[in-house]
């Protein structure tokens, strides 16, 4: 049987396929139980990374198209909020890949620096960016807010 299934109880046996096996000098040998079973502690961490993910791919989408826009057509009366818009939300995507990959690192890898560099990049870029596009702008759309407040809440 070629089918694989990971469990996170220790009383159902493992079942590998034969792309799951490596050569041993006796034969074949399955790969190391410990690899593939569930961690329940990093769960919710993972859960909330792939779906941040993709809010963060839609975020950035929208906010992004909508940041070019305003700057080749809105009329602003400051012109350091024209100015600021695009540095800003450049500065909020690059911040997001970096916290993103450091996150997933952490929660496959289970250690501890990349979890670190997690937080700091959720506290620092990311909170002053997020809250410029959603809230202190001079020209604000409703969408602005909306996907603001939720990427808060994320």
């Amino acid at each position: 049987d070629a089918s694989f299934f990971v469990v996170p109880n220790p009383n159902i046996p493992l079942r590998f396929g034969p792309a799951l096996t490596v050569p041993a000098s006796n034969g074949t040998m399955p790969i190391d139980r410990e690899k593939f079973e569930l961690n329940d502690a990093k769960l919710p961490l993972a859960m909330t990374l792939y779906y941040n993910w993709f809010f963060s791919l839609v975020f950035a989408v929208v906010v992004g198209w909508l940041a070019f826009e305003k700057r080749l057509y809105a009329r602003f009366e400051s012109d350091l909020q024209r100015s600021l818009l695009l540095p800003v939300y450049l500065t909020w995507a690059l911040a997001a890949a970096a916290r993103l990959y450091s996150g997933q690192r952490a929660v496959l890898l289970g250690r501890v620096p990349e979890l670190t560099v997690f937080a700091f990049l959720c506290c620092f870029p990311q909170l002053f960016t997020v809250l410029f596009v959603a809230y202190l702008q001079e020209r604000l759309e409703p969408i602005d807010r909306v996907m603001g407040g939720e990427m808060l809440l994320t």
